[in-house]
């Protein structure tokens, strides 16, 4: 079936359908996501995520190719892994992590980057008392879809990060660290340079294709700041200083901004003129109204579900028994219950 991979896309895709709701996620997600990704079915993949997924499911019976994963796994090191180690948790962990960096992949394959960053996001800061595989890549991803989509890459993770991650990713990714702060400098030789340097290392993980898509988000970048500045600029002008090899160029790249929606401009073919506009955009029309309220609706629907769960985990034996030992270590007495300054 590796083969010819779309031959066992269907019949996945049938079996997960069968084997959960639209709020859970099973253990055969990551195989399915795998399949979409080497048949390039990168629209079926993301059929079955379009709702919000809450709950993990792992049924017993499943088998776990733990070779597929990654040989440098440790297992020791996903969070709520009991020790004996319980396969059920193992399964329920690597699901979890496998999945959010597939469907990341899958969402940068539909140019959906905003969406894969979250979920890349999602596994580099997840849980883990050591570093595994999986954040390694995912971090890896994470640095070039944030390039490509913010123009810029914070090396400081956020402070709910685990150590293991804060440690050793920077580390163990550097040459993606420096990839980040040699486009910052913005400057599109010296960037092609460290490429063209590292550029069997971003081969050899894959990350070729992405690497080369930040190259032509610099340019867009610099295309994009010219509009902060100029009213009306010639194709030449946006050329040279953007450091495109010609005109033409230069007008494939407007072109292609324009589109995507990234900048509003009109071309003047006869004297190669372009001319920078404001975003059209009232916020008044039908289409944005039906956006702006299905986007409260959700937001609606996730804040219901949220107290819901806080109301279930606040119930929890094992979490009230946690947070009972937790108070055990605070003796209260010792503090004075009135601050020093109204004592009479």
């Amino acid at each position: 079936m590796l083969e010819a991979p779309i031959r066992g896309v269907v019949p996945l895709l049938e079996a997960v359908k069968k084997l959960r709701s639209s709020e859970h996620l099973t253990t055969l997600h990551p195989d399915f996501l795998q399949l979409c990704l080497l048949a390039k079915c990168y629209k079926t993949g993301l059929s079955i995520l379009e709702d919000d997924i809450f709950e993990l499911v792992v049924f017993p019976w499943r088998s776990l190719n733990l070779n597929s994963l990654g040989a440098s796994l440790d297992f020791n090191g996903f969070a709520g892994v009991p020790k004996p180690l319980s396969l059920k948790m193992v399964k329920s962990r690597i699901s979890q992590f496998t999945a959010n960096k597939q469907t990341g992949m899958i969402c940068i394959g539909q140019k959906r980057f905003q969406k894969a960053l979250e979920l890349l996001h999602n596994v580099v800061t997840a849980p883990m008392s050591s570093i595994n595989a999986i954040a390694v890549e995912a971090f890896k991803k994470y640095v070039l879809v944030s390039l490509i989509y913010n123009g810029q890459f914070s090396t400081s993770l956020p402070k709910y990060t685990s150590s293991a991650a804060q440690r050793n990713l920077k580390t163990i990714c550097q040459p993606y660290i420096e990839l980040a702060n040699t486009y910052s400098i913005g400057k599109i030789s010296e960037l092609e340079s460290y490429i063209q340097t590292n550029r069997e290392k971003f081969d050899s993980d894959n990350n070729l294709g992405l690497v080369k898509q930040v190259v032509s988000s610099m340019y867009k970048r610099n295309i994009q700041r010219l509009t902060q500045t100029y009213l009306t600029l010639s194709l030449q002008d946006i050329a040279n200083t953007v450091q495109l090899s010609s005109p033409k160029e230069a007008e494939m790249h407007v072109l292609q901004m324009i589109q995507d929606g990234e900048i509003y401009a009109t071309i003047n073919q006869r004297d190669g003129m372009v001319r920078f506009l404001e975003d059209p955009e009232q916020y008044k029309t039908c289409e944005m109204i039906e956006h702006i309220d299905s986007s409260i609706q959700r937001i609606m629907t996730l804040s219901k579900k949220l107290t819901a769960m806080d109301e279930l985990i606040s119930c929890d034996p094992l979490y009230l028994a946690k947070v009972g030992r937790e108070r055990q270590r605070f003796d209260f007495d010792d503090f004075d219950p009135v601050p020093q300054k109204f004592n009479i």
